[in-house]
């Protein structure tokens, strides 16, 4: 059965194509079943916490959750007669400490997947074209290594996430920072985070 559980529409900070456009290309494709999982971040530290409804942005709430799950369940009931699953989960950035305000906003919203992914490192992203150069101008990869992989089996132990997205991420602009020296990949982290 082919699937996508990582789908970010124009919801989503990184993200353009609407819920219905995702649906048709993966209808197009053969695809059973697909999840829109936007971006929510979640920390208070960062000024990215938001969702887009009609080309404007507007700070991630429980009320825009439920908006957004209501546009995914009526797109999950209109292509249901077209083969396709649709389900509603969310991608959450995860730190240390994500869990009470994890639980605050998805309390009474029923979700199908949660996919959890690490994008940032001492609340700056990594896989952000701006920041990047912030954290890794002052870590080695050594040290990159070890603290991402530090996370991802904090995230793995925390048992809040059906996944995990991406987990070479570090690559996104580490190759262009690091060199060669990003593809070297040392084992132990993974044996380490799992």
């Amino acid at each position: 059965m082919m699937i996508d559980y990582h789908i970010h529409t124009h919801h989503s900070i990184d993200a353009e194509g609407s819920i219905d456009a995702y649906c048709e290309k993966a209808v197009v494709l053969g695809l059973q079943e697909i999840c829109i999982t936007n971006h929510c971040e979640l920390d208070t530290l960062r000024s990215d916490n938001f969702i887009r409804f009609d080309n404007e942005w507007q700070p991630l709430t429980k009320e825009g959750l439920k908006k957004l799950k209501g546009e995914v369940t009526k797109a999950r009931d209109f292509y249901k007669r077209h083969g396709l699953a649709v389900k509603f989960g969310l991608e959450i950035g995860y730190y240390d400490g994500v869990e009470t305000r994890l639980n605050e906003i998805l309390d009474d919203i029923d979700f199908d997947f949660l996919l959890g992914s690490i994008h940032c490192l001492n609340h700056i992203c990594i896989d952000s074209s701006k920041e990047y150069p912030v954290y890794f101008s002052k870590h080695s990869i050594d040290e990159l290594l070890n603290t991402y992989f530090q996370a991802i089996e904090n995230l793995i132990n925390s048992g809040l996430f059906d996944s995990i997205g991406h987990l070479d991420v570090y690559k996104k602009y580490g190759l262009q920072f690091y060199a060669e020296a990003i593809n070297t990949f040392p084992e132990n982290y993974l044996k380490k985070s799992v």
